[in-house]
């Protein structure tokens, strides 16, 4: 009868193990896109820099009279804002400019992180979620940009867990 017990107890640790694998397939979802002031990381125009384009939504930058030959530094361009609710850090990326205009920092210009870089070698800044950074730039202007020129450029905003 011992022995008995003894087997029926270890079969059970046996089938009692917990491994098991499940491939679940064809599932639905749906997802609601919302401008960039509305979403879980919120794009925030501020002052004369930045606007949401109606046409969009989308965060839109306008650095006008910028001087030729010069180096400039502006402040809260825009502002990041964490809407989610895990922290984040947060960095800009993927800066493109056109020939003879070069970004050479892009910073916390407000907020807690205040003087962080947010270029992708540097510290970013740590967002709580409700907390919001002012993002400022140094952008040095070479001497054969023509005055009247335009200029597009573009970024990216990377926000992962911090």
């Amino acid at each position: 009868m011992v022995g008995l017990g003894s087997l029926a107890a270890g079969g059970a640790a046996a089938m009692g193990s917990g491994a098991f694998a499940v491939e679940a397939r064809d599932r639905e979802g749906t997802g609601t896109i919302v401008r960039d002031d509305n979403a879980y990381l919120q794009l925030k125009p501020n002052g004369e820099f930045s606007q949401i384009r109606s046409s969009d939504g989308e965060l839109e930058v306008t650095l006008q009279r910028l001087n030729g030959n010069s180096v400039t530094e502006l402040d809260d361009i825009f502002l990041v804002r964490n809407a989610g609710q895990d922290t984040v850090n947060v960095k800009i990326k993927d800066i493109h400019t056109p020939k003879d205009v070069h970004v050479r920092r892009v910073f916390a210009s407000s907020g807690q992180n205040s003087g962080n870089s947010l270029l992708p070698n540097g510290n970013g800044a740590d967002l709580n979620p409700g907390q919001q950074v002012g993002v400022g730039i140094e952008i040095d202007i070479g001497d054969s940009a023509d005055a009247g020129e335009s200029a597009g450029f573009s970024f990216s905003v990377d926000a992962d867990s911090a």
